[in-house]
C-alpha cells in the first residue's frame, strides 16, 4: 500500500532531480525512500543505489556515507558495505549503530571473530543490544 505523503514526496523529488540531478538533497532523500526509510512498499535497493552514490559523491559527510553502507549491505555486497562502515567507525569510534552495522557486516563475511569483538564492544555500551544481536545471528546463522 503506498503511503500518500511518501508517494507525493516522492513525485516532487524526482521532478526536483530533473531539474538538477546534482542536489545532494535530492539524491539523498530519493536514496533513502527507495532504501525503504519511508515504508518498505518503496523499497528498491538497486534504484536506491544510484543516488546513494550521488549523494556520497556530491557530499563525502557521514551520513551519506551511512547510508550508501547499509545500501550496499541491503543489495548483498558485503565488502563494499564494510569498507564504508570500517572507515565510519574509526573516524566516529562513539557512534554505536557503525560498530554494530560493522559487526553485521563481519558475520556476513563469515570473519566471526571481529564480528563477535564488534558485538562485544556495542552489548558494553548497551546491554540491551543483545537482543537485536541475538536476533540478527539466529536469522543469519
Amino acid at each position: 500500500m503506498w503511503t500518500g505523503k511518501t508517494k507525493e514526496a516522492l513525485d516532487n523529488l524526482n521532478l526536483a532531480y530533473d531539474k538538477n540531478p546534482n542536489e545532494v538533497e535530492v539524491n539523498n532523500s530519493l536514496g533513502l525512500i527507495y532504501l525503504g526509510d519511508y515504508g518498505i512498499e518503496f523499497l528498491d535497493a538497486k534504484k536506491a543505489l544510484k543516488y546513494n552514490q550521488k549523494a556520497f559523491d556530491i557530499n563525502k559527510d557521514r551520513i551519506t556515507e551511512d547510508v550508501l553502507g547499509r545500501n550496499y549491505f541491503e543489495l548483498g555486497d558485503y565488502n563494499s558495505a564494510e569498507k564504508h562502515f570500517e572507515k565510519l567507525s574509526v573516524e566516529h569510534p562513539d557512534i554505536l549503530p557503525y560498530k554494530l552495522n560493522l559487526g553485521m557486516i563481519k558475520f556476513k563475511l563469515s570473519k566471526r571473530k571481529e564480528a563477535d569483538n564488534l558485538f562485544d564492544i556495542v552489548v558494553k555500551a548497551d546491554s540491551n543490544m543483545i537482543y537485536t544481536i541475538k536476533a540478527f545471528k539466529d536469522e543469519n546463522d
